[in-house]
């Protein structure tokens, strides 16, 4: 996934979010989508990504904190990053991803917990 794009797209999301730093995030199929839930607003904003070969498949929803994961994006460098989900209630583990090679890269490692969203 592009760091850039990434960051862009949690931008938006807080925008949309006026200050409040929750955000859902469904990954499926190819998609990473940032669901901003508000009684005011809601919105999607979808960016394209890559799974690994042998991920599991399916729909995959986890809450974060907005600002703490466009923070983790921030550190890690390099023009792609690899985001790695264990389930809804484990944290996310960010690490620099290689585009030659197809690697993710041990150099940085971020890692940001989940937050409890409702339903």
């Amino acid at each position: 996934t592009s760091r850039e794009q990434l960051a862009t797209a949690l931008k938006r999301a807080m925008v949309v979010k006026g200050g409040r730093n929750a955000i859902r995030l469904t990954l499926e199929k190819s998609k990473l989508c940032f669901q901003v839930d508000d009684p005011t607003a809601e919105a999607c904003d979808e960016i394209e990504v890559e799974q690994q070969k042998g991920s599991k498949t399916g729909k995959f929803e986890i809450g974060v904190n907005t600002s703490y994961i466009l923070e983790a994006v921030s550190a890690v460098e390099g023009q792609s990053i690899a985001l790695q989900f264990n389930g809804s209630t484990d944290s996310i583990i960010l690490h620099p991803f290689n585009d030659d090679d197809g690697t993710v890269s041990d150099d940085h490692l971020g890692l940001l917990m989940p937050m409890r969203l409702e339903p």
